[in-house]
């Protein structure tokens, strides 16, 4: 038990922990991360194998947009977030190229886009707090249930303003290109 919970702890950040508690289906996890053992994550109530039926995929490659990674000392790095859950921003893929091969020669930068603009990932990343960016593009509205403004990441999910300030390290400078759908009508 005691390893179930240090791993819960240490991995699924706090903003989405109510949000597994409550859920009663199968849970699906995308990861790079071989060696953990999800199967014995123990939320203070039961482990995850017992609570959830459970399935794994392994990301092995990335997608389009892969993650630009340097060890150039004392380089910025910069976040870019990129969510098109809709497929409805013909000009994310463009913007995404743009900013990444605009900057690549002087920043570390790491994109999530599509499946890997998920919630763990973007919080993963804002839990670093090495990111001197962080650059998303995408949608925004507000969560209907608290009324707080969000960004819209992949599947629908929506990071509040909440979350991103329970989560994020340092002080990086953010750069939200994100529709007006917050507005409302």
């Amino acid at each position: 038990t005691e390893l179930g919970l240090l791993l819960y702890d240490n991995l699924v950040p706090e903003g989405i922990r109510s949000l597994l508690r409550s859920h009663s289906g199968a849970l699906f996890i995308w990861t790079e991360l071989t060696n953990i053992p999800w199967e014995y994550l123990n939320d203070g109530e039961q482990f995850w194998w017992i609570r959830y039926p459970m399935g794994r995929r392994i990301i092995t490659s990335i997608s389009e947009h892969p993650r630009i990674s340097r060890t150039r000392k004392g380089d910025p790095s910069v976040l870019i977030i990129a969510a098109n859950p809709n497929n409805d921003l013909v000009w994310l893929d463009d913007e995404v190229e743009t900013v990444t091969s605009s900057i690549s020669h002087l920043a570390d930068v790491t994109v999530l886009s599509g499946v890997r603009a998920t919630m763990i990932d973007t919080m993963r990343e804002l839990r670093k707090g090495i990111h001197s960016i962080v650059h998303y593009c995408g949608h925004a509205t507000n969560d209907k249930a608290s009324g707080e403004g969000a960004l819209v990441l992949h599947d629908n999910q929506l990071l509040t303003a909440s979350t991103i300030t329970g989560n994020l390290r340092g002080a990086p400078t953010v750069f939200l290109n994100a529709c007006q759908s917050a507005r409302g009508a």
